[in-house]
């Protein structure tokens, strides 16, 4: 690994560490805005922004956030998890996990993933990405 790369991933590890436990108090609680703009992505506001270049017939529709903008709160998560949309009272449930190259991958990547929505970020410092296929559950 090349010495930026790991800084990379170093700081990915930190930066991550503090925001896992505040997404296990909200219960994975994220944001969520839609834009058919793809520069909304880079504004880094902390919120996942609908990726409309990804529209498939047998893809969920995806929202992205760049790692080192919240988006890496998602790395940690897990099959079976509840995950709640900040200002929603809807429970959705990790369904499915894809991971792609960052390089090279397309949506054809990404078909047959289960769920009703799927949220991205990338990996820090690793030619990877990570789609969590969400459905709505109802919680007691």
């Amino acid at each position: 690994m090349a010495l930026g790369t790991a800084i990379v991933a170093v700081f990915g590890d930190v930066s991550r560490s503090g925001r896992v436990v505040l997404a296990a108090l909200l219960v994975g609680c994220f944001a969520a805005r839609a834009s058919p703009e793809v520069y909304s992505l880079d504004r880094c506001d902390g919120t996942f922004t609908e990726m409309k270049s990804y529209a498939h017939d047998d893809v969920p529709p995806v929202w992205a956030a760049h790692n080192s903008c919240d988006g890496d709160a998602i790395l940690p998560w897990e099959t079976g998890q509840n995950i709640r949309i900040e200002g929603s009272d809807q429970v959705y449930e990790i369904v499915d996990i894809r991971y792609t190259p960052k390089i090279w991958a397309t949506t054809h990547d990404l078909v047959g993933l289960d769920g009703d929505l799927t949220l991205q970020t990338c990996f820090y410092g690793e030619d990877r990405m990570k789609f969590i296929g969400l459905r709505s559950v109802t919680v007691p």
